[in-house]
């Protein structure tokens, strides 16, 4: 548990700029209804590997860079969402419909993408 932690400090030691990323780069994201998943891709999408930060949350993160480059979010609806209600209001009217996988961008610079990223940035652990 220990490792992890330190893992995780010093991932976020090496995304100082990441709120500003979330601010100013595309944010793609996807949800898979029949496996209850969130996708969120920062930028263009590039290779990753997966770091767990708790049970749910997932960062992808570029290998060379260390970059968060997107996150996984597992049990999004029947679990996450329940735990994380600040985070819920953004997705409400997503879910209004049944859909298999949709996904969707946020612009930057609108209302929507800063509350998006504002959501975005509450899961970085501090």
């Amino acid at each position: 548990m220990g490792e992890q932690i330190q893992m995780i400090q010093e991932l976020l030691q090496a995304n100082k700029d990441l709120e500003e990323r979330l601010r100013n780069s595309p944010i793609k994201v996807a949800y898979d209804d029949e496996h209850d998943m969130l996708f969120i891709t920062i930028g263009p999408p590039r290779e990753a590997v997966m770091v767990e930060v708790d049970k749910r949350l997932h960062f992808r993160v570029d290998p060379e860079t260390d970059q968060i480059i997107g996150m996984t979010i597992t049990a999004f609806r029947k679990g996450f969402l329940s735990e994380h209600r600040d985070f819920k209001k953004h997705f409400e009217t997503v879910f209004a419909r049944p859909r298999m996988v949709e996904t969707w961008e946020v612009v930057p610079q609108t209302e929507a993408s800063k509350q998006a990223s504002s959501a975005l940035r509450a899961l970085v652990p501090a």
